[in-house]
């Protein structure tokens, strides 16, 4: 019994191992096309990303928003690039309201993809379009 429990064991580490792989794959790709698409836009700043433990700006950040209705839930979503200096542009129209982000950086850098928690400021667009341009911390990986 112990040979087919260390099979089945093997076996579902093997598929989580693929699984990951595939997510990484997606993640990556998506990351991609993202930078991409968004490498030369323009327009107001809309918000500024900074590695959490040196403070410096990061670029090449996809910073992921959605739009919290007043009943809590999900409003929608869209996503910006940090170019140079850290700096997002809006270049897309955003519905005014408050918006709770997720940045994610490139997969093959230092940085992780770090979420919006309670206590973190969300990105709010007032009524005239325009947003106060938060400063939004970056986590580090941890080394494994």
């Amino acid at each position: 019994m112990t040979a087919i429990a260390t099979c089945a064991v093997a076996f579902l580490h093997f598929k989580y191992e693929r699984a990951m792989a595939q997510q990484a794959l997606h993640r990556s790709t998506f990351y991609d096309r993202v930078i991409k698409e968004q490498a030369t836009v323009t327009g107001p700043p809309l918000a500024k990303v900074v590695a959490m433990d040196s403070g410096e700006p990061v670029a090449g950040v996809i910073i992921g928003m959605t739009l919290i209705g007043p009943d809590g839930g999900d409003g929608g979503f869209q996503c910006f690039t940090t170019l140079q200096a850290g700096i997002a542009f809006r270049h897309l129209p955003l519905a005014p309201g408050r918006y709770q982000y997720h940045l994610d950086p490139d997969p093959k850098s230092r940085f992780a993809p770090t979420q919006w928690h309670r206590g973190q400021p969300y990105l709010v667009v007032a009524n005239d379009g325009t947003t106060g341009a938060p400063v939004l911390k970056l986590g580090v990986r941890v080394a494994r």
